[in-house]
């Protein structure tokens, strides 16, 4: 009998972040989870977590390896975002970071099949896919848990879905197939907070009693070059701001890696910022910021740091509409 074939690591699909989509029946509706994203394989017992950038998660989220190593189905990729819940049961992407400090409970939610057995599901649409999804997670254990969507009634489970202080929304094309490491506009971003991703382009010399530095600089992508978008200098205690610059150090270049850099009009300007006192680094490392809003010249405000994005590529990180 031939050997059954292993199943292996495929990039995710992506969501777009374009005007969304009409509310004429043909979407469907999941809550934007604030955690990370996994790829989940599992070969007979053996299972992998994999990020969205190809890094493995097997120790890091052992309570999920041992979940899904007891779904009745041999052998599967799944797709999903594994959660830190709050006291209010939401997803915190700052919990996640600090898990191991914590008594949080952590979640899978899963939302897509991938491959169910050795039968490529990829070009089968969304619907199909969760109603097999469906069926395999039907006796799931903790901390699995399927992601609930809606196909009615868009206005108002968005509202509610805000109403309950969620991040945001996802709007998927019911008749889609999945689109492996493509940005499609099948899957659309609906926000309800401003927050993203950024690329970590340097740091400022810390000043008076703070210690190892004072701002994270930050960028985004934009046809191949990192735009500058502003300085961060809140959402840090003592053990964060050490592990950044420990991390940091390493990466220190000698020029600037960011283009457009300047001085912002002087209602952002930091009080006695000086380009001497910064130092650049080389843009491997993406941090999740929360803002209040874009300045008309391009400029974070009130940015605030959440942690560290370990499962997001730095080429990935676009300015986000």
């Amino acid at each position: 009998m031939a050997a059954t074939r292993r199943l292996k690591f495929v990039e995710p699909m992506k969501a777009s972040t374009t005007a969304p989509p009409p509310h004429n029946g043909e979407w469907l509706y999941e809550v934007k989870f604030d955690g990370f994203r996994v790829l989940t394989i599992k070969n007979g017992q053996k299972v992998e977590l994999w990020s969205r950038n190809h890094k493995r998660l097997d120790e890091r989220f052992p309570e999920v390896v041992k979940a899904v190593g007891k779904l009745s189905v041999k052998n599967c990729i799944l797709d999903g975002e594994v959660c830190a819940l709050n006291d209010q049961g939401r997803s915190s992407f700052q919990l996640l970071q600090n898990i191991g400090e914590t008594n949080h409970p952590v979640v899978y939610y899963i939302f897509d099949l991938l491959f169910e057995g050795t039968h490529d599901l990829r070009q089968l649409p969304l619907m199909d896919r969760k109603t097999r999804l469906e069926a395999i997670l039907l006796n799931a254990v903790d901390p699995i848990r399927p992601s609930t969507f809606f196909t009615e009634h868009p206005r108002e489970v968005l509202d509610k879905m805000r109403s309950a202080g969620a991040e945001g929304a996802i709007a998927k094309f019911k008749a889609s197939p999945y689109e492996t490491g493509h940005r499609s506009k099948a899957w659309v971003k609906i926000k309800f907070h401003k927050g993203q991703e950024f690329v970590i382009a340097g740091y400022t010399l810390p000043k008076k009693s703070r210690q190892y530095f004072g701002a994270l600089i930050l960028g985004y992508y934009r046809k191949n070059k990192l735009i500058f978008a502003g300085r961060v200098g809140t959402g840090f205690n003592e053990k964060t701001l050490k592990a950044l610059y420990q991390k940091l150090k390493p990466l220190v270049s000698d020029v600037p890696l960011v283009e457009e850099v300047r001085e912002p009009s002087g209602r952002w300007r930091p009080k006695g910022w000086k380009a001497s006192d910064s130092r650049w680094v080389k843009p491997k490392l993406v941090a999740q910021i929360q803002f209040t809003e874009w300045t008309a010249d391009g400029i974070l405000r009130h940015p605030s740091f959440q942690g560290l994005r370990e499962d997001k590529n730095p080429k990935d990180v676009v300015r986000e509409a």
